[in-house]
């Protein structure tokens, strides 16, 4: 058993961190009507271009699903 331990260098105030985090949270409409609310860091697999942050998806972007097809972003927006 360790006694008198004190906290290692990298560890830091969790607290401090979240207040001060800001996430972008984007919606993604896909075909058929399908919307994904995401953060703007969240990889996506793109059928030609394979992993790729949500903010970097266009419209006409293919997105490949569970089964192995792929479906189209038909819109992209930014919620607030």
């Amino acid at each position: 058993m360790v006694s008198n331990c004190s906290l290692s260098p990298w560890q830091f105030d969790m607290t401090s961190a979240v207040e001060s985090a800001y996430w972008i949270i984007l919606r993604l409409t896909l075909a058929g009507g399908v919307t994904i609310d995401t953060t703007a860091e969240h990889p996506f697999f793109e059928e030609s271009l394979g992993w790729i942050e949500a903010r970097s998806l266009t419209l006409g972007h293919r997105l490949r699903t569970l089964d192995g097809s792929a479906i189209a972003v038909e819109s992209l927006a930014e919620t607030g």
